[in-house]
């Protein structure tokens, strides 16, 4: 995904936010702990919204908890990796 520096500087004042720090990351990282636990057990001991759901699906919410937890800070860091390339390049080619 691609992001132009607008939605970066969103993205950054987001994750420094306290909703995300206090409310959203550790809501998400227990849910994703909670799913982990649910997959541990067998079919039958699962309970609450695990109770009647196959491994995969179990597993497919995992990965997606997880891809939030980390996708953001990842985009930010390969902004930023790209626009020093292309800061270097400018330099280079413009020398």
């Amino acid at each position: 995904m691609a992001l132009n520096e607008e939605q970066v500087g969103k993205i950054r004042n987001l994750l420094a936010s306290s909703g995300w720090n206090d409310v959203m990351k550790p809501v998400i990282a227990t849910k994703a702990h909670n799913a982990i636990k649910a997959l541990v057990l067998n079919p039958a001991e699962r309970t609450g919204e695990y109770k009647d759901r196959d491994d995969a699906s179990i597993r497919s919410d995992i990965k997606v908890l997880e891809w939030v937890l980390s996708c953001w800070q990842n985009e930010i860091s390969v902004f930023e990796h790209n626009k020093r390339l292309e800061e270097l390049d400018a330099q280079t080619n413009g020398a």
